[in-house]
Formats: structure tokens, sequence, C-alpha cells
């Protein structure tokens, strides 16, 4: 179930900071707590922040090796040699290229621009391509966005006499390229760190033309600062607030076409909104579906016409990257449900002919479903996957995928996201390297869904004054994200899904305080799942909506989840039906099978101690607190239970504390009378031990024909057999033998099962190894499955009703 947290740097609405703040400048005291939180305390600290203007844009003679770099390149043009500009097919290398490349004509120079391609030559320099410039007469090469790794690119120049010029913003490693100059915001001595490869761009640009020059191109870098998603926070803050001035009212030509094209009607309305998630996906559709040239050439008009086909294509590219992403997605999600589990810390995938270009935006789209570190490979013809990686917060994907480096041909990049190429033979081997690394080297925690906000709203504070308030805080963008709140216990109302195929939900979330329109962007799979009668906390930020010259505030949705405290136990329990069975899942891979102790309680005795307080109750399945009901209701405990899906809430020792579906790493506030299980437990988790435990005497069990559908003893007895060629097989742990098994009859989270049954009946056992543990067969056993308490529990699982009113 989603955690929402609350920001651990917002100070509370009493700190001295905030009411020095809110005296001095003057603004809100919501306005002031988030500055706090973002580490501006001072009164002359917030002004700058909150009036961001061009003279905090530091001058380019501050970034080491700008003035070596720059006489060299006038050097250059002063001898009418060729020049190229070596770039990226992203946002950040094609709007680097395009201004570097239009300084240099600006100053007499020949120039040539080059722009490798996604498919076939990648990211970065490569000797091919510098032989081939060097070839076309190129006296001097330029790199933007990149260069910084190339050390043996740049020694085959040298020696090919083609000197090289690095403009970069990567990481610095321990040896710098050998080149004629070098500029890079990580180097020692530059004020500022956080420029994008585009922003050291337009600095040199700036260097070499003059402020002028600089201006006319202030939308083009601000545009890719917000889209390299470099923190918006110090000069970059005033690149990107000058820029959308310029958006605004003197577009660049192309981005001024481009916004037409993509129908954004009031262009003195854009916002970092509009560089992040109209421009931005439509340059890089270029680089990701064809090739980046026409990006380029959308940057490189002098006016309107020359920009009209260029914005046309990207238009459609976009449109064309959108369908193949969708249909990308569910094709990797169908293989991914068919082997994933609960228990899994990774999701790693691979299909034939993908688009290399695509799959990192899947990988993005699987994190978000599976909450996971995720891979997407595309299986190329000669053998070889190549692909991108996306990671979930707190998990160091860099470190994990380095750790395998030996697996990868080629691979980079950073703690949330990487790229490789590797043998497909070696897909299996890094699922199994990422499942071993992350178990021995991540928190489970963070494995389960959060949401950091910054404080409590209610729908009566969601105004607009609240939201242009909040406003003086932007542009948002990384390092300054713009607010996010929670609503707490609100009911749900007008649901419905828009968009083409339903993609998105619309709502009212309503309270005693008022209401406020909501909308759900990629959320409209909960639209049928929203019960009117449910309380949710839901996770927004605040919008402007502006249709016929009026303007209202409204909420976008970023996650939803029942409230865990809410009144509302059937619809609860109704939204959650296969959360229960996936969490059963989680209990059968990591709990000891043995039944705990358990003393015999009335129902009635039960429910009249769960209102004394310091009670608890649990239900392991749908069944057992669905029997309960009429009791619940009866003693009144249906309004004042205060229900939690997995862990207690905080107020969990107050009446009738509720769990449903515990795991094991439940914890009890201290002081608990005991716990009432209103249902059979299947295992024993480590909570059951220090707590005194409890059953109903007439709890509901498995009973009657269970021994059919998934686990029939013709399926388990094929799969028994099929286990024959798995003897011996090793690995980290039991979970890793278990999911290198290759087998057609149990797949996924059934294959859980069914192993778990054979290993309680005593039929194999997972004995220690070198490094962890190898699978031993207890081929001569006799055994009667019937006797298998993990079967019979799951063939009552499988077989409750789909609704909780069936289950009373």
């Amino acid at each position: 179930m989603l955690q929402i947290r609350s920001n651990a740097n917002m100070p509370l609405p009493g700190d001295k900071r905030v009411l020095a703040l809110q005296q001095a400048l003057p603004a809100s005291n919501l306005l002031c707590r988030l500055l706090v939180e973002r580490g501006i305390y001072s009164p002359d600290a917030a002004r700058l922040f909150l009036q961001p203007g061009m003279e905090q844009i530091r001058q380019p003679e501050t970034l080491p090796g700008i003035e070596k770099a720059r006489d060299a390149i006038r050097g250059a043009v002063d001898k009418g040699g060729l020049i190229a500009v070596y770039g990226d097919y992203d946002v950040d290398g094609v709007c680097a290229t395009a201004m570097l490349g239009n300084a240099l004509e600006a100053l007499g120079g020949k120039v040539l621009y080059y722009l490798p391609r996604r498919q076939g030559e990648g990211y970065g320099l490569n000797i091919a391509a510098l032989d081939a410039l060097k070839q076309q007469g190129v006296e001097l090469l330029i790199t933007v966005d990149n260069g910084i790794a190339a050390l043996a690119e740049a020694a085959h120049a040298r020696e090919i006499g083609l000197p090289i010029i690095v403009t970069d913003h990567h990481e610095i490693g321990e040896t710098l390229p050998d080149c004629l100059a070098l500029i890079n915001p990580r180097l020692e001595g530059s004020p500022f760190s956080g420029l994008c490869g585009a922003g050291v761009a337009w600095k040199l640009g700036w260097a070499l033309c003059g402020w002028e020059w600089a201006e006319k191109w202030l939308d083009v870098a601000a545009l890719a600062t917000v889209a390299d998603m470099v923190p918006l926070m110090d000069e970059n803050r005033a690149i990107v607030h000058g820029g959308l001035h310029k958006l605004r009212h003197d577009a660049h030509p192309g981005l001024g076409v481009l916004m037409q094209v993509a129908g954004v009607q009031d262009t003195s309305r854009c916002d970092e909104q509009t560089l992040a998630f109209v421009l931005g996906p439509r340059l890089n559709a270029s680089g990701r579906m064809a090739l980046a040239d026409t990006a380029l050439d959308l940057l490189r008009a002098r006016d309107i016409a020359g920009a009209i086909a260029p914005a046309q294509a990207l238009n459609g590219y976009n449109l064309a990257r959108r369908e193949e992403e969708t249909a990308i997605v569910a094709e990797a999600a169908a293989l991914v449900d068919k082997t994933h589990t609960p228990g899994d810390f990774a999701t790693v995938v691979a299909g034939e002919g993908w688009n290399s270009g695509v799959v990192g935006l899947v990988a993005s789209r699987l994190v978000e479903r599976y909450h996971r570190p995720a891979v997407v490979l595309s299986h190329g013809a000669d053998g070889r996957c190549t692909g991108s990686a996306r990671s979930i917060p707190g998990v160091n994907l860099y470190q994990c995928l380095h750790a395998a480096h030996g697996l990868f041909e080629r691979f980079g990049g950073h703690e949330m996201a990487a790229g490789m190429t590797l043998c497909h033979e070696n897909v299996p081997k890094l699922k199994a390297h990422m499942e071993s690394y992350l178990a021995a080297h991540t928190d489970a925690s963070l494995y389960q869904p959060q949401a950091v906000v910054d404080t409590d709203i209610t729908p009566a504070e969601c105004t607009l004054d609240t939201y242009r308030d909040l406003r003086r805080l932007a542009p948002f963008g990384q390092g300054n994200p713009a607010p996010v709140f929670a609503v707490r216990r609100a009911k749900m109302m007008g649901v419905r899904t828009m968009g083409a195929d339903g993609a998105h939900m619309r709502l009212k979330i309503s309270d005693n305080s008022g209401t406020i329109d909501g909308v759900g962007f990629r959320m409209g799979n909960w639209a049928k799942e929203i019960l009117p009668d449910a309380d949710y906390d839901v996770v927004v930020t605040l919008a402007d909506n502006t249709y016929g010259g009026i303007s209202r505030c409204e909420c976008h949705l970023k996650a939803i989840r029942p409230s865990p405290d809410g009144p509302s136990a059937l619809a609860y329990i109704k939204l959650h039906l296969a959360l229960f069975r996936e969490n059963l899942w989680q209990n059968l891979a990591r709990h000891d099978l043995t039944l705990p102790v358990c003393s015999r309680m009335d129902a009635r005795e039960a429910f009249a101690r769960l209102k004394e307080g310091g009670w608890g109750a649990v239900s392991f399945s749908p069944r057992g607190i669905c029997r309960q009901m009429p009791f619940l209701v009866e003693s009144g405990l249906i309004e004042s239970c205060f229900f939690s899906f997995e862990q207690p809430t905080a107020d969990a020792a107050r009446s009738g504390a509720l769990l449903l579906a515990p795991g094991a790493d439940v914890q009890w506030p201290a002081g608990m009378k005991g716990v009432i299980c209103l249902d059979e437990p299947l295992f024993t988790a480590p909570w059951m031990q220090n707590i005194p435990l409890y059953c109903l005497q007439d709890a509901p069990q498995s009973g009657g024909s269970w021994l059919k559908g998934d686990f029939a003893r013709a399926r388990l007895g094929r799969l028994w057999r099929a286990l024959a060629g798995a003897q011996g097989m090793q690995a980290i742990d039991r979970m890793a033998v278990i999911r290198q098994i290759d087998q057609v009859e149990y797949q996924g989270q059934a294959l859980l099962v069914a192993m778990r049954a054979f290993e309680e009946l005593g039929l194999l056992s997972f004995d220690s190894a070198q490094g962890g543990v190898a699978l031993h067969l207890n081929s001569g056993k006799k055994v009667d499955l019937a006797d298998s308490r993990v079967l019979q529990y799951m063939q009552f699982i499988l077989a409750q009703p789909d609704t909780p009113e069936d289950m009373i």
C-alpha cells in the first residue's frame, strides 16, 4: 500500500526562521515554510530566490577553460578552417549543437554539424566518426554535452591530427581527455556545477559573440535546462526564468512554430511545464524515432517559414513515439506479469525488435507500475540487447549495475538511470545479479510505493490565491519541485475517465471544508476502483485551469490510497481483495510455515475487548474480516475501527485497531494486551512471539474438495518430475533458486506456492552451499498432497468470491 510521509525538512508553522521570513518579506506562512524547507533562511536570500533576474547569471569567463577555448576558436575561425560541432541526440545535445554552431557562424566560421545516431552509434564520440570528420576536412572539433569520458577517442583524435575542444557537464573521472581546451562546470574553480550541456555551450557562445547573441538564445537554453533535469537552483533558475519571459514574448522561431503545431493557444501562459511536456518531448522524439537532425533543423530555422516543416515532422514523430511506447509498455508488462512476484527486487524484460529509442520511457512506466528498478532491453538480430534502466528513490542503479560490469559490452549511467548493451544470453544473469545485489544492499522498505508531501491541505485551502502565492517559488523542476500536498480522508465524487483511451481521470475531491476539482493523468485505471462511500488520502499539486477566460484552481493527483483510518470497512476491503492475495504470496516467500501458538476466544468477547483499547485484530484473508462484519456492525466498531493494510496506523493502540494482511515486519505499539486473529494464520512471524495471540472459535478454515484448478494433483506431479533437472541448482538464496527453474506448468507466484508446498511436505529442501543454498530433492519420500496447509490455504483463497458482500 502507498506510504505517505512528510518531508523531514518541512518546518512547523511556529518555526522562528519561518516567522522571521514572514515578517520581513512579507509572505504567507506556507510560502515561508517552503522557503525554509529549501534551505533559504535569510530575507535577502529569499528575495533573490523569489525574484530571479539576469544579474544572477554569472559572466561566462567564470567557467574554467572558457577563455582558452574562446581564443582557440577565434584563431580557427580566422584561419578559415572547417569546424565541426559534435553533439548528442537528446534535447540538451541538440540545443547545445544549434547554439554553438550559430555562434561560430555569427563569427564568420565554416561549421559542420554532427549528431550521432542513437541506433548504431550511441552516445558520445566514436572513432569511426572522428575518422570520417577528419576525411571531410575538419580542422577543429568541438564537443557539446559529451566528451569528458572519451579518453580513448580523444587520444585517437590527437593521433590523426584532429584538435578537440571538449565542452561537457557530466561527471569528471580521475583522468581527463587529452584535448586543446576543456570546459566543464564540475571542474575545480567553477562557481556553479549545475549547468546542463546546452548551458555550457550557451555561455561559450556568449563569450564568443556577446550578450546580445546570448539573449536571443535564452529560451533555447532554458528549454535544455528543464529537459535535462539539472537542478533549477542558482543561475539555472535565472536562465529558465529569463528564457520563459522570452518564450512568451519573442520566442525563437522554431520554438514558436512548434508550440503552434502542438496546440499551445496562449503562449503568454507558457511555463516550465510547456518546456518539459510540450517542447521537450517533441524535440526528443526526433532522435528516438528517426534522426535528431530534424530537431536540429527546427532550431537552426531563421524564420517561421523555415520552421514549419521540421515542426510538423517533430509533432508527427511524437505521436508515433506515444503509440509505440504504449504498445511496448503493454507487451513488456504482459511478459513481466508472467514471472513477477512481490518479492522481486527488480524488473528485467527483453523484447524482439523493440525501438531502443523508446525503451527508456518504457522502463519509467514499469517503475511506476511495479515500483522496482526496471531494465528494458531490445533484442536485436545480432544477438545483442540494447536498452535502458530506471530506478526508484534510494536505490543506486549505477552501483548495482557497475558491480556486474563484466556482463556488458557498453554501460554508463548514474544513480537513477543507465544505458547498456549486452549479449542476449546474459539477460538472465543480469536479472539474477540485480536480485541478489539489491537483496543484500537495499532495505525492503524502499520497494513500498512512497509519496513525500510537504504538508496537509484541505479542499477549501486549494484556491487561486494559494496557487498564485506558491507560483512565486517557480520555475519548478529538479532540485526545486512544485509543492506537494496530502488531502486526507476525502470523498471522491463524479469520477470519470477522459482522453481518447480513457488513460486519465477527472473527479471532485470533497470533505467537510469544501470541494475541489481534480485530474489524475495516467490514472484512468483508478476510475473503476473508486468507491463513493470510501475515504481516500490523495497526494496532489495545485494547478491553474483557465477556460473561456475564467481561471480556477484544481488539483493534479500524484497518488491515491484508501485512508488507513477511514470508517468504510467494506469499501476498503473491496478495493483491496487483490492486495490480500498479493500479500499472501509475500508471506509464503518469507515466513516460517509452522503454526503459531494461539488461545481461543469467542467472537463477541473478542470484539468487546477491542473496544477496551490496547487490543488489535488481524485478518489474513478477505473472508476473515468479511465474516465478522455483522459483529463489527452490531458492536459499533464498523464506524470506529482504525483499519490499516500491512502495518498498524499510529492509532493502533486505541480501540478497534484492525490490521489487514499483516506482514512479517509488523510493528505494534508497545503495551498491546493482545492480538485477535479473525481467521486461521498460515505462518509464524516474529511479531506473533511477542504479543499474546488469540484465534476466534469460529475462525473460517478451508474444507471440501480443494485439490483442483491451479494446484491439481496432475499438474503438481508434472512439476515434480520437471524439478529432477534442477537437482543441485545453486544460488544466493531460496528465492533466487526458484526464479531459475525453467518449466511450463507454473510461473511466478504460482511456482512459489507449489515449491513452498513441496518444501513443507519434505519433498525438497534448500541446503547450505558455498555462497548460498542448493536445491535437494527427497525423491524417495511418499506424501499425501492433501496434508499441505499451503495448498489448502491457497485453494481456499483462490475460491473466494469476487465481492466482500458475498463473503458475509
